[in-house]
């Protein structure tokens, strides 16, 4: 018997109000709720961090000036600037066979779904190897991007990432949620980040030999549909799932406009109005209940 599995697909957010439904899907589930497959973009575009990291390594004036969000992610690693890219999150309930108390089973079984669904746009994805690193690499880890280095079971391309993925436990769900890069302008981060000239250019060259993105490996523009679509696929076939479309569940909903201001990040780390708030009633549409 196959598996069902909400589709939640919720395009037009701001980066804070992205990362504040992802937390709502975790932390509301209960260890027998149906797992949730969401696709979602970033508008405006933003600059994500790491839980853990140091909001002082980002140039907030330069973000602000260009209209680019600051906000902090649910789970941990480094900057990530999310423009050109198809967003997946998946909330995988304790209760459902996939579920593993540690990262990595749960991890590599959607690694493989994302693996299958982009090889259905006919791209030669595979997962990263583990490799050494430079000297050069590890003499500057602390300030490489999360698309600068690639763990085991992450997608890539002849050596270069493509998928950066990221996960983290709640009390009764995991959250595992990753960019999909579709076109180049995540290399623009290094304008976003705190430094000299040479320094920025340097984390740029960095991004630009360690990354791939969809647009560059077909050779033609992919749009957000047939990459969710793909993706989709791909998820069905590895854990027998069928896809019911949905929305956000009014609780959800509610926790969405609790918790979006606790991710929205300023200078000194405390929230401000420098996103666009999201009004309970554009959530609604967004989220499609309108």
């Amino acid at each position: 018997m196959r598996e069902r599995w909400r589709l939640l697909v919720t395009r037009g957010l701001d980066g804070a109000t992205n990362m504040a439904v992802d937390e709502a899907l975790a932390v509301s589930a209960e260890a027998d709720s149906t797992p949730v497959l969401r696709f979602f973009d970033w508008r405006p575009w933003a600059v994500s961090l790491g839980y853990h990291q140091d909001p002082g390594e980002i140039d907030f004036e330069r973000c602000r000036a260009d209209g680019v969000d600051v906000v902090r992610r649910p789970t941990g690693g480094r900057a990530i600037l999310h423009a050109e890219e198809l967003t997946y999150s998946v909330v995988v309930p304790s209760g459902h066979r996939s579920f593993s108390p540690g990262i990595s089973k749960t991890y590599r079984i959607i690694s493989e779904a994302l693996r299958r669904g982009l090889q259905r746009l006919g791209l030669p994805v595979d997962f990263a190897a583990a490799k050494r690193h430079s000297a050069d690499f590890r003499a500057r880890r602390n300030d490489v991007p999360c698309f600068g280095s690639s763990a085991r079971y992450e997608i890539q391309v002849d050596g270069k990432k493509l998928v950066g993925s990221a996960q983290r436990h709640y009390p009764r769900a995991l959250l595992q949620h990753g960019s999909i890069l579709v076109g180049p302008a995540h290399l623009a981060l290094a304008d976003y980040t705190l430094g000299t000239d040479l320094e920025k250019k340097w984390l740029r060259d960095f991004l630009a030999a360690r990354t791939v993105c969809l647009n560059e490996l077909a050779g033609r523009p992919l749009d957000f549909d047939e990459v969710a679509n793909a993706v989709q696929a791909g998820f069905a076939e590895v854990f027998g799932a069928d896809f019911e479309p949905d929305t956000l569940h009014e609780n959800e909903l509610e926790l969405v406009e609790s918790l979006r201001e606790s991710f929205l990040l300023t200078k000194g780390g405390l929230k401000d109005g420098q996103a666009t708030a999201t009004r309970a009633g554009d959530l609604r549409v967004a989220a499609g209940r309108a």
